[in-house]
């Protein structure tokens, strides 16, 4: 009997050791891009991270990232505007199936003002992307197209 206790154990060690027990997400490391009109507090990615906290985005797969933000001021419409850049090119726009944020992502509009608040938008990654790296920039965008938060984000698309 203790040996069955003692396997049950190592397997939940195992699993929980592999994010099996708490979700696959891990934190993105990020910077500040021009946020205006809020603060992005966190960016949580629900698949795997790089030993440097960049996202690994896998061809054919649907990813989310969990935002938490602060907005400076109650914010009645916001939209999320993505770009990538690879290499020393310039940014280039990123089609996103909802930029509208306060449509299916877990975010309710209006957004109060000085309060912390979870976006989780969702990403295809096509199998047709290259494998590369890239830098993702992801802009919150108010009514009056002001960033709420700019975050720029570096990622590897892989297979």
């Amino acid at each position: 009997m203790a040996s069955l206790k003692y396997i049950v154990l190592l397997t939940l060690a195992v699993l929980c050791g592999t994010n099996f027990c708490h979700g696959t997400q891990c934190k993105l490391v990020f910077h500040d891009c021009g946020s205006k009109e809020g603060t992005l507090n966190s960016a949580l990615f629900n698949g795997t991270c790089s030993s440097e906290g960049h996202a690994l985005l896998k061809q054919g797969t649907t990813v989310s990232i969990e935002f938490n933000f602060q907005a400076a001021k109650t914010e009645t419409k916001l939209t999320s505007k993505v770009a990538g850049k690879i290499g020393e090119l310039p940014f280039v726009p990123f089609p996103l199936g909802n930029p509208d944020a306060c449509k299916d992502s877990g975010l309710t509009c209006p957004v109060p003002a000085n309060t912390n608040v979870n976006y989780q938008p969702v990403l295809e990654i096509l199998k047709s992307y290259p494998k590369v790296n890239v830098i993702v920039k992801w802009q919150l965008q108010n009514a009056e197209g002001v960033d709420v938060f700019c975050a720029v984000i570096p990622a590897s698309i892989t297979d």
